[in-house]
């Protein structure tokens, strides 16, 4: 890397794809890492996913519950929001959205078996996740989401751009939207720009 480069990406003596803060996104064990939450635009998730009141969401690799609570705040008390994390979720009440209401955690692995009915689920969200499964994980995903999913049901998946960025995983890592597409078994139906380094790929399925 030239000199110029090391000074606009702020890591002398790191290789330009590394970058210098990585995230955790559900159990990646990255040393010093931290959450996407604070780099995230909420709002164009929400306004994305256009959640309705009714619907049954699965919030996978849901961590500390931020976006299970605001899920269940868009289904105004009618509809459920499962929090699944391979950690016994710990989703805390608040004010607008007591969690006994709609919410229930789950301890389960995504890309293992769910303990849910087949075509049972409206929207799975999974953020900052994808890019560290293996093959034999995204195998177990695909599977498992099209159990899950209704006909019409949809699939988000958040994840960090693939180009240097100042905070995320290096960038062997990561996927393009155009490469989430080739491995997820389900139409492409929408990329939406979530925050200054972070997508959001939609997938629906038809049958």
């Amino acid at each position: 890397m030239s000199e110029s480069e090391n000074s606009r990406t702020g890591t002398p003596s790191a290789p330009q794809q590394q970058p210098c803060i990585p995230l955790d996104p559900m159990h990646n064990g990255h040393p010093g890492s931290r959450s996407s939450e604070p780099y995230l635009d909420k709002n164009a998730i929400l306004e994305a996913l256009a959640i309705r009141p009714g619907q049954i969401i699965v919030d996978a690799g849901c961590g500390s519950g931020y976006m299970t609570r605001l899920f269940a705040r868009a289904l105004g008390g009618a509809g459920r929001v499962y929090a699944i994390d391979r950690t016994a979720p710990e989703i805390s009440d608040d004010e607008e959205t007591p969690a006994s209401a709609v919410i229930y955690p789950l301890t389960a692995d995504i890309t293992t078996v769910i303990p849910l009915p087949s075509g049972f689920v409206d929207l799975i969200y999974l953020s900052n996740v994808f890019h560290i499964f293996s093959e034999d994980q995204v195998g177990g995903f695909n599977r498992q989401v099209r159990r899950l999913l209704k006909p019409g049901g949809r699939l988000a998946i958040v994840d960090l751009v693939k180009r240097p960025t100042p905070i995320g995983p290096p960038l062997d890592m990561r996927r393009s939207p155009q490469e989430l597409q080739g491995l997820i078994d389900l139409a492409p139906a929408g990329l939406f720009e979530v925050g200054e380094y972070f997508y959001l790929q939609l997938f629906g399925k038809k049958d």
